[in-house]
């Protein structure tokens, strides 16, 4: 009897500590199955942070994989590709960073425009742990932000959520809070003149002072500590493949591709960017408006008198100037530029509405500082979600041989003689070309290379004879800069070159503190 119990008691204790050992045993795995999931997780949300376009489009969309030393089955994974996701039986991230509208992650979750929802899991010995995050950039708080003083007499300055909101003009009583920055240090870092009104707050490392019946709704902060401003590198084109070199005098350029003035750049009619990114190696002048999409930079000054424009939301520009900036207009509501600003140098406006985001980033000169400062006077500046600005040299050019015409048509940028005569980007350069005639019936190739001077020459003539509009030199932006071409003799879309690629980073133009706020972290229950 006493054996008995005495076995049943052995019993007893070994298959207690059997289950303590396999409770312990699953507590580890879980442990280890928990790290790796926080870690693809954390690994996510760097390259994310690192790189707003991480994890965007294609069914290749990035794929993070961890393994665990000591461990070989287990695994931790963060995938931005649903089909990854779907293989291996987990949910994937969603990167919703440069879009300004909602979209729709794993599971149905709401993803926020300028957000990311990012799912990591991990796996150790059946044991597996699902985590997510959602991340947020808020918006640039400011209209204006300024390393220098802020002045402005009628300068009326807010925001509103969405550029359709101003489909009807700009009414000064429905903008919604937008604020103004100075880091000057001055007494008078920000100086509000009669018929001024800013709907957020005004900061300043300096003073604020107000005249007459300038009104500031929200708070403000003189004294406050310095803010971190933007700052946006100035582009270099010499790596690029195919640029087109543009002079002095063009009435009413059309510009594509990427662009460079070799030295200063004057636009006598005004400027229109038709996904485009422009180079001036001096300094700017465009007396007009500048119309379209893509992204000006100017080595030096930049003078824009702007006359009359309508507000037309589908234009966004972001202009770039190492020096001064100027733009002035014919009034708050005939004149509007739609965009992104931003000047090492001085920046004033006036008689015009301005949309988007204004920065003047004044740079040290040992001791002193040059530039930041920003001078207004009867401009209404208003914050609104911008698009981002990419542009593709070629993107989605057809060609066709042997008939080029065709090609020529879809563009709306050929030669109207009938259809006897046309010419062709000989290769992927877009400086060199060739002529193709149909007079017998069939497009033929006739005579080139030529240069594209020589074919300005020889396409001047025809132009005129066709009454067409087109300049020679307009002719060759829009023809020739979507040159994508890498064998012209070959039917089908082009296909376009890395380097014939660029997208204007706005990341820069986030909050204050400068990033990103993580808005949720947890364990993800959603059923799989």
């Amino acid at each position: 009897m006493g054996v008995a119990l005495v076995v049943t008691f052995a019993f007893g204790a070994l298959g207690s500590s059997l289950s303590h050992l396999g409770m312990s045993n699953r507590l580890v795995e879980m442990a280890r199955a928990r790290n790796l999931a926080e870690s693809a997780l954390s690994q996510a949300l760097y390259r994310v942070s690192d790189d707003a376009a991480y994890g965007v489009g294609g069914p290749d969309a990035a794929t993070i994989e961890i393994t665990s030393t000591g461990n070989d089955g287990a695994r931790g994974w963060a995938t931005f590709s649903p089909a990854v996701a779907r293989a291996r039986g987990i949910g994937w991230s969603t990167n919703n960073l440069r879009r300004t509208e909602s979209g729709t992650g794993y599971a149905d979750r709401s993803v926020p425009p300028d957000g990311a929802h990012l799912i990591g899991v991990g796996r150790s010995n059946g044991i597996e742990v699902r985590m997510e995050a959602v991340v947020y950039v808020p918006p640039f708080p400011f209209v204006i932000c300024s390393s220098g003083a802020v002045s402005g007499t009628g300068l009326i300055v807010g925001s509103v959520s969405s550029l359709t909101d101003l489909a009807r003009g700009i009414d000064p009583d429905d903008l919604l809070p937008g604020g103004l920055a100075s880091n000057s240090d001055s007494s008078a870092a920000v100086h509000l003149g009669e018929g001024s009104r800013v709907s957020g707050d005004v900061v300043a490392v300096g003073g604020i002072t107000l005249q007459g019946d300038a009104v500031v709704s929200g708070a403000q902060k003189p004294g406050s500590a310095p803010l971190s401003v933007p700052s946006v590198e100035m582009l270099d084109l010499s790596d690029r493949s195919s640029v087109t070199t543009v002079g002095s005098g063009d009435v009413r350029p059309i510009l594509s591709g990427f662009v460079s003035a070799p030295s200063s750049y004057t636009a006598t009619d005004g400027l229109t960017l038709d996904g485009a990114v422009l180079v001036v190696d001096g300094d700017l002048v465009v007396n007009g408006p500048i119309r379209g999409t893509g992204a000006i930079f100017v080595r030096g000054s930049t003078r824009v008198n702007a006359g009359g424009s309508d507000l037309r939301t589908d234009d966004v520009v972001a202009l770039v100037s190492k020096g001064d900036v100027s733009i002035g207009g014919a009034g708050k509501t005939e004149s509007h530029f739609v965009g992104i600003v931003y000047t090492e140098g001085n920046f004033s406006a006036s008689n015009i509405a301005l949309v988007g985001a204004f920065v003047a980033n004044g740079q040290q000169d040992g001791a002193t500082q040059v530039g930041g400062a920003m001078t207004f006077t009867n401009v209404d500046m208003v914050q609104a979600p911008i698009k981002g600005i990419k542009v593709e040299n070629g993107a989605g050019q057809t060609y066709r041989r042997p008939d080029p015409s065709a090609w020529i048509t879809e563009y709306d940028s050929g030669v109207r003689t009938g259809g006897q005569l046309a010419f062709l980007p000989s290769d992927s350069s877009g400086t060199q070309w060739h002529k193709y005639s149909n007079r017998s019936g069939s497009w033929r190739r006739v005579a080139g290379p030529f240069s594209t001077v020589e074919m300005q020459v020889m396409i001047a003539p025809h132009l005129q004879a066709a009454g067409s509009s087109v300049t020679p030199q307009d002719y060759v932006l829009r023809f020739g800069a979507q040159s994508a071409i890498s064998n012209p003799s070959t039917s089908g879309t082009g296909t376009v070159p890395a380097d014939q690629t660029y997208t204007f980073d706005m990341n820069p133009f986030v909050s204050a503190a400068g990033g990103m706020k993580l808005l949720l972290w947890r364990d993800l229950d959603y059923n799989r």
